[in-house]
């Protein structure tokens, strides 16, 4: 799964906390805000993670060639200091639900003055796992089979599938 699809289920369980929450991934938004309450995802650095071979996190069916352990500094913009602590714990709940065990929570700090126009903002680092895997192999499906007349003639001590002895 790839982390913007993994972030989009994460976002279904924060709306479903807090209605109206809409978000966005990546720094090109940044100014383009919306209004509260938002979740703002945006990639910051990332860090060597030791592959993971089976389970969920490595899809269970490919080799995982390298992982990746991603940070995000993340936006929690509400209409008041409730609606972000609300963002907050449906963010948490939602990235355990969806990216348990790849998951953290490093730490953040309220916005200070000047920093928002409009309501209340915690910044957050969210480190989610992901990981490279390998290509899968192709998957052929073979529809019908045909057998190619027979070569041999008898007596010649060859025997080809079809043949009668």
């Amino acid at each position: 799964m790839s982390l913007s699809t993994l972030i989009a289920s994460i976002q279904t369980r924060v709306a479903t906390g807090v209605a109206g929450t809409s978000y966005v991934i990546g720094w090109r938004e940044a100014d383009a805000r919306g209004a509260p309450p938002r979740v703002e995802w945006r990639p910051t650095r990332h860090a060597y993670e030791a592959p993971y071979q089976g389970g969920s996190r490595a899809d269970g069916f490919a080799r995982a060639i390298l992982g990746r352990a991603q940070a995000f500094e993340v936006t929690l913009w509400g209409v008041d200091v409730a609606q972000v602590e609300a963002l907050f714990d449906a963010l948490v709940r939602g990235c355990e639900a969806e990216a348990a065990g790849a998951w953290a929570y490093t730490g953040g700090d309220w916005a200070r003055v000047g920093a928002v126009t409009a309501g209340e903002a915690m910044l957050c680092t969210v480190t989610l796992g992901a990981h490279v895997l390998e290509t899968a192999p192709s998957t052929v499906t073979i529809t019908g089979a045909a057998l190619a007349p027979a070569t041999s003639t008898p007596g010649d001590g060859v025997l080809e599938l079809g043949e009668s002895p």
